[in-house]
């Protein structure tokens, strides 16, 4: 059946998540004719969710702004189920809750903002995606709690103008595990200049890292690269 999902400002919660059974999904937003261009999808709530939950999530419709939500007293995981996830605008990430890429790929258009845990990385060489591409019109921020700063396999700038800056405050350094890409077409540069930020091109176990200058692109700041 064809269906139509529009949404310009609210939220949506999925309160609780049925974790490793055989369920794909416990949100995914696949309407080919919604137009999604406010509000925000919650992932987890901070009073309701149960310590341990497991939320798997996906959707072919871009969605505006993902919250995954948490009490900071328990632990919650958000895994990544579609090949191709598309924010249109910001991605939060409250503490103690754990977004797994899943070896997929995140495009984000807007801020992300991590006082959780982003694993986004496998650990080991690998040739599945394991992408972030930050692609919004805008300048685009990264803050991230946690030291060291923020993993990250393959991290991709497709920016047709503005900056990607690391944010002054807390961890908020780049780890990349495998490839640093400036695409084509990519104007924008990453602003690693902020008191003790920094890039580093750092494999995982068996991988080599690179540095893909396809479009425009540097860093602005200090940049680390494994030899």
């Amino acid at each position: 059946l064809a269906s139509t999902f529009n949404m310009n400002n609210g939220r949506v919660i999925v309160v609780n998540g049925n974790g490793t059974s055989a369920s794909d999904f416990d949100f995914r937003l696949n309407s080919g004719n919604g137009i999604i261009d406010g509000g925000v999808i919650q992932i987890g709530d901070t009073l309701a969710t149960p310590n341990g939950t497991i939320f798997k999530i996906g959707g072919t419709t871009p969605i505006y702004d993902l919250h995954l939500a948490n009490d900071v007293a328990k632990n919650s995981i958000t895994k990544l189920e579609e090949v191709i996830f598309n924010i249109k605008n910001d991605f939060i990430i409250d503490d103690n809750h754990n977004f797994d890429l899943n070896s997929n790929t995140v495009n984000l258009s807007g801020d992300l903002i991590n006082y959780g845990t982003f694993s986004g990385s496998p650990g080991i060489a690998t040739t599945l995606p394991w992408l972030l591409i930050l692609s919004g019109s805008a300048d685009q921020n990264l803050f991230n709690d946690d030291s060291p700063g923020i993993n990250i396999y393959n991290l991709r700038l497709s920016k047709a103008d503005g900056k990607l800056t690391l944010d002054a405050n807390g961890n908020s350094n780049i780890i990349v595990r495998g490839a640093l890409e400036f695409a084509d077409g990519n104007n924008a540069f990453i602003d690693a200049s902020a008191l003790n930020r920094s890039v580093s091109i750092n494999p995982d176990l068996d991988a080599n890292p690179q540095i893909l200058r396809v479009g425009k692109g540097h860093v602005y700041g200090r940049l680390y690269h494994w030899v």
